[in-house]
């Protein structure tokens, strides 16, 4: 009796831990979110066509979703065959978002391109780009680099 016991309920029992296991898990993937994927956009050094990185998106960067992804932006590519958009060392200076304009101030280590990097009119275009398709509530920017207006 014990050993028909044994046959018919233990199967079970091991049948349900499994699939409990298999609940828990999606429904813990679904509660903690989906990190959306973001585009970069570089260009090449092997020619001068527009190329895409995708990257994961921080689920709650500390200082906000806009601001994460220019700084990101800024470090470069992680293509080792695409160029950087501005000089290494660039960095914000402010970023403000008014309604659907942004305010961007680069530091003036922007303004020292070199052959590893695009020029300043097409790292501002691309810049551009790269914000109006991650952030499609951002209709106008004005970039600023060393306090002055770029590419306007």
């Amino acid at each position: 009796m014990k050993t028909e016991l044994k046959k018919k309920f233990l199967p079970n029992i091991a049948l349900g831990i499994f699939f409990g296991s298999m609940l828990f898990s999606v429904c813990m993937y679904l509660i903690s979110g989906i990190q959306p994927y973001r585009v970069y956009y570089f260009r090449s050094f092997d020619s001068d066509s527009v190329f895409s990185e995708t990257r994961r998106a921080v689920a709650k960067p500390e200082s906000g979703e806009l601001e994460y992804y220019i700084d990101d932006i800024l470090l470069g590519p992680i293509t080792n065959r695409y160029k950087p958009l501005f000089a290494p060392g660039t960095s914000v200076e402010f970023c403000i978002k008014k309604g659907k304009e942004l305010h961007l101030g680069l530091t003036a280590q922007a303004l020292k391109p070199d052959s590893e990097t695009c020029s300043i009119p097409d790292g501002v275009e691309l810049l551009k780009k790269n914000i109006v398709s991650n952030f499609t509530n951002i209709k106008k920017i004005h970039i600023y680099i060393g306090g002055r207006p770029a590419g306007e």
